[in-house]
């Protein structure tokens, strides 16, 4: 049976979910629409572009104005200008998925961000060449916690989902992962904001140190 292994990016592979969920509140200030802190990490966190546009015009519906495409790409340079200041990829994270490249297992991307936001952070981390499929927002109908995502990534990759292996950071993330029907690792990483992972399967605080399963 061919397996492979799923991977969430944004908080997984790249520590990059918080400055999003920062570029998000710093976006929204610039429109007059201040949001709490806490309220831009729930509303980001691992969740697709399309999901965070609906609630962010729930809560201002003035901003329904702008079209949604153009309201991320507003967020883009805060985003950018945070990224600048440190590196951001997560050493484990990219460690493991160059040892199950080296391997030749098939690897996924399933993530929330856009086509190019992925690519763009896959060769920021200097990974482009490790996955043979790459499933976005732009892909999907349903972002997480709906499974469509990963379920999409395990037919590209020929692989059923009682044979793949997701690897996440979120709340969301772990619910799409084993609504999937799928194994889950979730990645929790020290000190950032708390995520509900109880429903993964293992709980890690660093991916260099999985084993696969026998």
């Amino acid at each position: 049976m061919k397996r492979a292994f799923l991977f969430d990016l944004d908080g997984t592979l790249a520590d990059t979910d918080i400055l999003w969920a920062h570029a998000m509140e710093r976006t929204l200030a610039s429109l007059d629409c201040p949001v709490e802190p806490e309220w831009a990490v729930q509303t980001v966190y691992g969740r697709a572009w399309r999901s965070i546009y609906a609630d962010v015009t729930a809560r201002f519906p003035a901003l329904g104005r702008i079209p949604s495409p153009e309201l991320a790409e507003m967020s883009e340079p805060f985003f950018r200008r945070l990224v600048s200041e440190r590196s951001v990829a997560i050493p484990g994270s990219v460690a493991l998925v160059r040892r199950l490249a080296a391997s030749g297992e098939s690897l996924a991307v399933v993530s929330g961000s856009t086509r190019r936001q992925v690519a763009d952070a896959l060769k920021m981390l200097d990974l482009s060449d490790c996955f043979a499929a790459i499933v976005s927002s732009d892909d999907v109908l349903r972002g997480k916690p709906d499974p469509e995502g990963y379920l999409t990534a395990a037919r590209v990759l020929e692989a059923p989902p009682s044979a793949c292996t997701v690897f996440e950071d979120s709340a969301a993330g772990v619910r799409a992962g084993k609504a999937a029907g799928m194994w889950v690792v979730a990645l929790r990483l020290p000190g950032h904001p708390p995520q509900d992972v109880s429903a993964a399967d293992e709980v890690l605080s660093d991916l260099a140190d999985w084993k696969a399963r026998a």
